[in-house]
């Protein structure tokens, strides 16, 4: 189960308070168990189980579109972002304290290609950033845009325009 190995490395490498939001995307009870028990017991680590909204993305699109939908489902303002497969190494709080300028977001640039694309002007969703505030103003279009990848050849890449 990737994501208990990732929510593991969070507790292993974040101190202090962390709040951490599983967007369920069809788990089921046993897989929310196992999620759970996977972290050392901490005061000041919460663990949240959200449901995907009401005509969400990733319920039409597939589960690699959940990352579209924190942005109208979670109940904060910032947020970091992982892919389920991400292995954190270091604190997070550097990232967390990024400036992202006015800018909604902050990822890593794709480099070389996918499947003989090149990814120049696209970026990995697998780590953001998020200004969650400034995102939802811009989502009736973000959501239009996620709607336009799909049958794409970046469908389900983990590679998005850097327009989005």
């Amino acid at each position: 189960m990737p994501a208990a190995v990732t929510l593991r490395s969070i507790a292993e490498n974040v101190q202090g308070n962390i709040s951490l939001y599983i967007i369920d995307c069809g788990l089921v009870a046993d897989d929310k168990q196992k999620i759970e028990t996977s972290l050392p017991i901490r005061p000041d680590i919460t663990l949240l189980f959200i449901d995907l909204p009401p005509n969400a993305i990733a319920s039409k699109l597939g589960t690699p579109w959940a990352r579209v939908d924190v942005m109208k489902c979670l109940p904060v303002e910032r947020a970091i972002y992982l892919d389920a497969d991400v292995l954190v190494r270091k604190d997070l709080r550097e990232l967390w304290n990024t400036d992202l300028g006015g800018h909604s977001l902050a990822a890593v640039p794709n480099i070389g290609r996918h499947r003989g694309v090149r990814r120049d002007g696209h970026f990995n969703s697998g780590v953001l950033l998020l200004d969650l505030t400034r995102t939802r103003t811009a989502f009736p279009e973000l959501e239009t845009r996620s709607y336009e990848f799909e049958g794409s050849r970046f469908y389900e890449s983990g590679s998005t325009q850097r327009s989005i």
